[in-house]
């Protein structure tokens, strides 16, 4: 029985080693510091507002729908100023503002002054979101950042999982303190957030080239807003990005309202998920390390979420028990579909970036995401449930048609992009996990650079006939297995025609070989036909070349 490749042993040893390096152990840091915190305070919250501020929830409501719409007005201006400051300097400026305005609920009063704390809370949590992004752009190997990303949120899923947790226990208490106490650990958890990026570098060391390539196409500087393929990269992206919605708004009021499945089943569904991610996350962003692989990871991952969509629209017909049973198919299917939509999404969002303007570009993309998180729930309430199997199929071939989209637009957006230098080196952790793809600098199939290579005997052209009619420039004959042959035996090389892909074609005509000195005179009596300077150089071997003296002149 063979293992599947998400499965394979040596994640786990790939994972242990990723940890061990001091640039990924503090962003593992930052990570779980900031997802305790916020698990701790969704949980709290509304709560608090309510309870602890005596403000009504439908106000509540209204002014976090405001705070949503503030911040997104956020990403892309953040983009520019992470480009202008660096990522990891504004990172930690923002999360010691958050930090500040997390405690301020604890002491505010008044209707007016939340909902102003509440969009400036909004706005710094977007900004902060762009400066991350710039930060992991920065600051990880592109050859490695995928699994790294990977990684980050599987620990990020299990961090909120314990501060929802914790934020279980204030709820036991219900006292004001208790719930005080629970808002200033979310403030204290921001500092220890930007406190662990004290080591982080603005830059990775090993980029290279790659941190000066030009930001748009001919070395023209090209703003994130007019580069047309991107958007609409990042438009196909924000419409996956909906299926949180569904997952964390859509699934739980059509099992309340529209099928016969246990209420307390909600829980369930949504620990279900988080253990769906944490286990596989860090496995298929592996195997999305390139632009190709990515496209396709997404548009996998898109597919299984509209099939999903259509399996929990059947959870209408049935009684509880089975009711519940396509429930956890469905949230199963799509917790599958999520891990590879990711895995996608970051390689297309990353790889598609002009160095010099990451973050500019990733504040665009974290708009897009930012759109589809405040109107993905609005479309499921409005169109999706009073339609039911119509609605829910309809959302299903919006999914699938995005997702299909994808490689195209990917392909497009590539062509459009400035051509980089190769990726970074692995380093020797990568080079010795077997589970991990081979970069494009590694592959058979790499074309190699034209031009004269020494060989200790002299350079021996050979006539390679190209698929485009040409001839190959001057190869040593110690890399080329047929001249290698052919200096042994005497004979001409037999070489392959070769398309651009590497592949092997019909053998090319072979060159006849310069008539020997003996037969130069013909049996009827006439001189041998005047020699050809310029044929190619025999295949011999240098001492014979040297025993039969130089060649002379024209």
């Amino acid at each position: 029985m063979t293992s599947s490749p998400l499965l394979a042993p040596s994640a786990s040893a790939a994972t242990t080693r990723r940890v061990t390096d001091p640039v990924v152990r503090r962003l593992t840091l930052m990570t779980l510091a900031g997802a305790v915190g916020s698990g701790l305070f969704l949980t709290v919250s509304l709560l608090w507002f309510t309870h602890g501020l005596g403000l009504p929830p439908a106000r509540v409501g209204v002014a976090l729908t405001l705070a949503g719409l503030c911040g997104l007005l956020a990403p892309v201006p953040a983009g520019r100023l992470a480009d202008h400051w660096g990522g990891k300097g504004m990172l930690i400026t923002l999360l010691l503002v958050q930090a500040v305005l997390t405690a301020s609920y604890t002491v505010i009063r008044g209707y007016p002054l939340f909902m102003v704390l509440a969009c400036l809370v909004a706005v710094t949590d977007r900004a902060a979101a762009t400066a991350r992004s710039t930060l992991y752009a920065t600051a990880l190997c592109p050859d490695t950042r995928g699994r790294t990303l990977g990684f980050l949120r599987a620990v990020l899923n299990c961090g909120i999982g314990a501060g929802a947790a914790s934020g279980s226990l204030v709820l036991v208490f219900d006292t004001r303190s208790a719930y005080v106490t629970a808002i200033l650990a979310n403030a204290v958890c921001f500092l220890l957030a930007a406190a662990a990026l004290r080591g982080v570098p603005s830059a990775p060391a090993t980029a290279g080239p790659r941190a000066t390539a030009e930001p748009g196409v001919g070395g023209r500087d090209r703003s994130a807003l007019r580069d047309l393929p991107y958007l609409v990269v990042t438009a196909l992206n924000a419409v996956i990005n909906m299926q949180f919605a569904v997952l964390e708004v859509g699934f739980p009021l059509w099992l309340v309202g529209h099928t016969t499945a246990p209420h307390a089943f909600v829980g369930p569904l949504l620990i279900c998920n988080t253990a769906v991610v944490v286990l596989l996350q860090t496995r298929t962003a592996r195997h999305a390390r390139h632009m190709p692989a990515a496209a396709r990871s997404f548009r996998c991952g898109g597919l299984l979420i509209a099939t999903s969509c259509v399996i929990a629209a059947l959870a209408a017909h049935g009684g509880p028990r089975l009711a519940t049973a396509v429930l956890l198919t469905a949230v199963l299917v799509q917790s599958l579909g999520e891990v590879f939509y990711q895995s996608g999404s970051w390689t297309l969002g990353y790889e598609l970036v002009p160095a010099r303007a990451a973050g500019a570009y990733q504040g665009v993309y974290g708009l897009g995401t930012a759109t589809a998180t405040m109107a993905g729930p609005a479309l499921l309430t409005a169109v999706v449930m009073p339609l039911g199997l119509i609605g829910w199929s309809a959302l299903a071939a919006l999914f699938a048609a995005t997702a299909l989209a994808m490689p195209s637009a990917a392909r497009w957006a590539q062509r459009r992009r400035t051509p980089d230098s190769p990726l970074c080196p692995p380093s020797a952790a990568d080079a010795a996990d077997p589970t991990a793809e081979e970069p494009p600098c590694l592959s058979s199939t790499t074309s190699h650079a034209a031009g004269p290579l020494p060989h200790p005997g002299g350079p021996v052209r050979h006539s390679v006939h190209t698929a485009t009619g040409g001839t190959s420039p001057w190869l040593p004959s110690a890399l080329d297995p047929a001249a290698a042959t052919a200096s042994w035996s005497g004979r001409a090389p037999t070489v392959l025609n070769r398309d651009p892909a590497g592949r092997a074609g019909p053998p090319a005509p072979t060159p006849t070989p310069p008539t020997p000195p003996a037969s130069r005179q013909s049996t009827e009596g006439q001189p041998a036909p005047h020699r050809d300077r310029r044929a190619p150089r025999s295949t011999a071997t240098p001492a014979a070349r040297a025993a039969a003296g130089p060649a002379g002149h024209d």
